[in-house]
């Protein structure tokens, strides 16, 4: 299966509602606005998109798109 970008997983947040243009890839997603609704939402979106799993652990640590992605990617 071919591996996920940044971008796929912006366009996930957005999906969700969440203001994706000026998200960075590699800070905190709290420090940028997101509070753990939209993660959860996000979460949810993504598990559903990739048929993937993500653990209440694996939410707690995955906080940034870039950590989200190469999760993702190990995944599928």
């Amino acid at each position: 299966m071919k591996n996920i970008s940044n971008l796929e997983i912006k366009e996930l947040i957005k999906q969700c509602g969440i203001l994706a243009q000026n998200l960075q890839d590699d800070v905190n997603l709290s420090d940028q606005g997101v509070d753990s609704l939209d993660k959860a939402s996000l979460f949810l979106n993504i598990e559903e998109t990739y048929n993937i799993k993500i653990s209440a652990d694996e939410f707690m640590e995955l906080n940034t798109i870039d950590k989200i992605v190469k999760h993702i990617n190990e995944k599928l």
